[in-house]
């Protein structure tokens, strides 16, 4: 299971600090229009949505078809594209209860800081962990174990970002 953890985990960290950069450089700016400002504030973009989507289907289905383990019944590019898209779908609700309660676009709350830190960490981990489960019927240790992974490799990067400054928060 540490290797499929691996194998699903990996392009995901690959896609989304490439989008960071992508961000950072504003590479593809035609693209950097907001899926709905009122809701999601301006960050969330069809330049997150589409960059990730497609960069974690290409990254994906170069290293799983590099492993031995072959869990897969759907096309390799496929699966990459649905754990990317679905990665930044999961963290729409998270930017929709920040919005609902006035904390701003890449902001934090002021009395909440934690709390919205562990969220922000858990969102997209507990997205990808629910999709993969649906594609391949992952049992319930699995799952933990993905998710805890997932949340735990977010948390570690979001902290490297921060550091090398790709982001300018944590």
């Amino acid at each position: 299971m540490i290797q499929d953890i691996i194998l699903l985990i990996l392009p995901l960290i690959v896609s989304v600090t490439l989008h960071m950069l992508v961000v950072k450089w504003d590479f593809f700016s035609s693209l950097k229009i907001p899926i709905n400002t009122k809701l999601f504030g301006k960050n969330k973009t069809y330049r997150g949505l589409v960059f990730v989507t497609i960069a974690n289907s290409i990254i994906f289905t170069g290293i799983a078809s590099l492993s031995p383990t072959k869990l897969f019944a759907w096309p390799l590019p496929i699966i990459g594209a649905i754990l990317g898209i679905t990665y930044i779908l999961s963290e729409l609700p998270n930017s929709l209860l920040k919005r609902s309660l006035g904390i701003p676009p890449g902001g934090k709350s002021p009395s909440h800081q934690f709390t919205h830190r562990v969220i922000d960490r858990c969102d997209s981990a507990l997205g990808v962990s629910i999709a993969y489960t649906l594609l391949t019927n992952l049992n319930s240790k699995s799952f933990a174990l993905l998710f805890l992974a997932g949340f735990l490799s977010h948390t570690v990067f979001s902290y490297i970002s921060y550091k090398s400054g790709i982001t300018k928060s944590l």
